[in-house]
């Protein structure tokens, strides 16, 4: 039987070098081959090197099974023992033969997302069956994370001797920046109230100030249209009415402020918004991983996990632990801050001390164990103003109720409800 000569060089290959079955094992299955003499051969030496038996010619035809041997003959393993080149040599085969794979799988999918459809199943259901299967596809190219102790040693050392390489993206809040000294790619950061505390104002500030500083968002957000966010960001950044960009009828020092501030977005376009309803975190991961690659994305906001899909909404918590856990893993597969804002339980409404803690979270066990960091917003005179009363400047507390190698603090900023503009002070 004739192999193709990528099946050939490849399997040669694994016969021949251990290193190069070492190197390539995980990122290699029998599906990956097309034909069955390869796809037997491979099976064969899996078992052998899992096992720790010598890889040899003769112990390769021994560990076949009676079927096996039926499908490779003595003289067809010697012919494809012969044709190994180098283990350099080889590359360009298993590249070709790794992409081939992958259409044969994507096709596949496609093919039973088609047997779906005439099926007559929830478009929702096949969409996301699609994306999961495609995703798993990629994700057998993700980089690899394995690290020996004198690697990262060497790795200590080159910062001792040449200085630490600060990654971390400033907020732009001193005290904030102070106490975390920024926000770490590769960080959860769960930032939790309850409704009208002050969560989005605070997540597009923290968005604003740090485009200043050179970094680029992108905010999932599942509450507004984009013109609405958008609006709320020029009022907050340009500190005027935010109710007036409604209808437009602030004065002439307003509308000046409100067309520079807009002049600047335009101009410095570092802040994206997807606006996808109930999107899943599967979504989330695909856009993460496109927009990275196109916009060099580094703060990813998610407003928020509650209004996310949830593939069983019988159990909450189990679909907020996956949807915790895989942001988690985005933020460390493309090297990203992602900050997940996230309602808090009824419960707090019943106790006479409002201000939020920890197990006051939603499915608070999977975010809090999850999260590097969490945040709980909350405004006092949110339940203490009088009836009627309205109130323009408030203080917005934020509680680092959980940090991870950062500890606890307690901070406060000055709030102005009207335009949504959340300062600083000086002390």
């Amino acid at each position: 039987m004739s192999l193709p000569n990528y099946e050939t060089e490849v399997i040669s290959a694994i016969l021949n070098s251990e290193n190069f079955l070492s190197d390539n094992l995980e990122r290699l299955d029998a599906q990956d081959f097309n034909h069955e003499v390869s796809k037997t051969l491979f099976n064969v030496v899996k078992r052998l090197y899992i096992t720790g038996k010598p890889i040899n010619q003769s112990i390769v035809y021994t560990e076949m099974t009676e079927e096996e041997k039926k499908k490779v003959s003595v003289s067809l393993l010697m012919e494809i023992k012969s044709a190994y080149i180098s283990d350099v040599m080889v590359k360009p085969h298993l590249k070709k033969l790794k992409d081939l794979s992958d259409k044969r799988k994507i096709m596949t999918a496609l093919r039973s997302a088609n047997a779906e459809i005439k099926a007559e199943k929830n478009s929702e259901e096949i969409i996301q069956n699609l994306l999961e299967t495609l995703e798993t596809i990629s994700g057998m190219k993700q980089e690899d994370f394995f690290s020996t102790m004198p690697e990262v040693m060497a790795k200590i050392i080159h910062e001792m001797e040449h200085g630490v390489n600060d990654t971390s993206i400033k907020t732009g809040y001193r005290k904030l920046d102070a106490h975390t000294n920024g926000f770490y790619p590769g960080d959860l950061i769960v930032l939790g109230g309850r409704p009208s505390m002050g969560k989005t104002a605070f997540a597009l500030s923290l968005m604003d100030r740090m485009a200043k500083n050179g970094a680029n968002s992108l905010i999932f957000e599942m509450e507004m249209k984009d013109m609405k966010l958008a609006k709320r960001l020029i009022a907050q950044a340009s500190k005027t009415n935010l109710k007036k960009m409604n209808t437009y009828t602030h004065s002439q020092e307003e509308l000046s402020l409100i067309v520079n501030q807009m002049a600047k977005y335009e101009q410095e376009n570092r802040i994206f918004m997807d606006t996808t309803p109930g999107i899943s975190v599967e979504s989330v991961r695909a856009k993460v991983k496109k927009y990275k690659q196109k916009y060099n994305i580094n703060l990813v906001v998610i407003d928020h996990i509650g209004l996310m899909h949830m593939y069983n909404k019988d159990n909450e918590n189990g679909s907020i632990s996956h949807i915790s856990k895989t942001l988690k893993q985005i933020a460390i597969e493309f090297d990203v801050v992602v900050l997940a804002l996230s309602q808090l339980n009824r419960g707090v409404e019943q106790r006479a001390e409002k201000r939020p803690m920890l197990s006051d979270l939603r499915s608070s066990g999977s975010l809090e164990q999850d999260a590097d960091t969490v945040m709980l917003i909350y405004r006092d005179s949110y339940y203490k103003k009088e009836e009627g009363e309205d109130i323009e400047v408030d203080e917005l507390e934020i509680n680092i109720a959980k940090g991870r190698d950062i500890g606890t603090t307690m901070l406060k900023f000055p709030y102005n409800l009207v335009t949504q503009y959340i300062g600083q002070y000086d002390f």
